[in-house]
């Protein structure tokens, strides 16, 4: 695997990385491969013609988590998101208690049909369920259809849960944000179900005031405290629930 990091960070410039980011950690996203990726190959377009020829070559040499996850990554980039898919759930294989590996195969799913949309839907509401209960088992997006149909919360914890899943997702619909900004749902998600106690993001741009506002409705809507930091041309929102 040191070979392809290598390789891969001779090419990108990158230090390549998989953190494992366990529910307990409390983070939103802890490895930041993929942004750093898209910015990459946003300034270089080719880069990513290159990536995609090298993957393969990779892929060959080790079926690691990280190979299959960094080929999850290329594939979205080039918008291949059913090879996305695939490779993504050939890291939660290999990895199933890293939530990266299920925010990512769920984005992937987003993007494709209205049927994994809505499965898409399911996971990033039930991150705590896929984590928890869909361990040692392979599956494909027909199998996660079936293991979401039968899911069945046995307990009062698992029944709050899902109170508080349903009731966030019933309040999201007045706040629609675009594909883009659908990780502050899930951030903000994480503190108002107590997986943090506070939580931040900032980079979003002053002149988009309609998103600004979506995001402050739904805080508000929520019973969640926020501080709003002004930072030249961008906004920087703090939140939790004291």
């Amino acid at each position: 695997m040191e070979r392809i990091k290598k390789d891969f960070f001779m090419i990108t410039g990158i230090a390549p990385s998989h953190l494992t980011n366990k529910i307990e950690y409390g983070y939103i996203r802890r490895d930041n491969l993929s942004k750093l990726l898209a910015e990459k190959v946003f300034e270089q377009p080719k880069l990513l013609t290159l990536l995609i020829k090298k993957i393969k070559h990779w892929l060959k040499l080790e079926k690691s988590e990280f190979t299959y996850a960094l080929a999850g990554h290329i594939c979205y980039l080039n918008e291949d998101y059913r090879n996305a898919e695939r490779y993504f759930l050939k890291a939660i294989g290999r990895n199933y208690q890293n939530l990266d590996n299920w925010f990512d195969l769920a984005f992937s799913l987003y993007h494709q049909d209205s049927k994994k949309n809505k499965l898409a839907k399911k996971i990033l509401f039930n991150f705590d369920y896929c984590v928890n209960n869909l361990k040692d088992r392979m599956f494909d997006a027909v199998a996660l259809e079936k293991a979401f149909s039968s899911m069945k919360k046995c307990s009062h914890k698992q029944t709050e849960k899902g109170v508080i899943t349903a009731n966030f997702k019933n309040k999201c619909l007045k706040y629609p944000l675009l594909d883009s900004c659908q990780e502050h749902k899930l951030f903000i998600l994480q503190v108002y179900s107590g997986l943090k106690r506070a939580g931040s993001f900032d980079g979003l741009n002053k002149k988009d005031k309609y998103i600004i506002e979506q995001i402050i409705g739904l805080l508000q809507d929520l019973g969640l405290n926020y501080e709003i930091l002004d930072m030249h041309k961008n906004v920087k929102i703090i939140f939790s629930k004291k």
